[in-house]
């Protein structure tokens, strides 16, 4: 995907552009399957069961939509946000309504990268940048292994 991006600047040679794995989307869904699963048993037990507090159903309705309206938030964060890697520094940009850009230049910087057992299965690990600024960690990179092969073949930084 080639990027339009305004934050790249002209003369920067782009190496990747990806977006964080899918793996994220699973404790994202799960969380917001099991907040909507308990408004669900509050809702059908208002009437119905003793030990369910007495609430108005609108308010349980309200609970449930905003669960769904989150979820939808979390999933399109995800969609737009984008980690590109140029010759001379690293861009994670992220946001829906208000666009984060964080850019971490590569000159006297190090790249590792951590892969846990379920990230080796889904192709998923952690980039750890260490450097002359504080340590920052990117969780969800796909192929980190490919990423930092890939940074590395650049050769010296400027």
């Amino acid at each position: 995907m080639k990027p339009t991006w305004f934050f790249l600047l002209p003369t920067e040679r782009l190496i990747v552009n990806v977006r964080r794995h899918w793996a994220l989307l699973i404790p994202r869904t799960l969380r917001s399957l099991g907040l909507y699963v308990i408004g669900s048993v509050v809702w059908y037990g208002v009437d119905r069961l003793t030990w369910v507090p007495d609430l108005p159903s609108w308010l349980i309705v309200c609970f449930l939509v905003f669960v769904v309206l989150r979820w939808v938030w979390l999933m399109l964060d995800w969609r737009l946000e984008r980690l590109v890697v140029t010759d001379r520094r690293i861009v994670l940009a992220a946001g829906v309504g208000h666009r984060k850009i964080t850019s971490i230049s590569l000159a006297n910087t190090t790249l590792t990268y951590h892969r846990s057992g379920t990230g080796r299965i889904l192709g998923y690990g952690e980039l750890v940048i260490e450097g002359s600024q504080p340590v920052r960690r990117i969780s969800y990179i796909p192929q980190p292994d490919q990423l930092c092969s890939q940074i590395s073949k650049q050769g010296p930084r400027r």
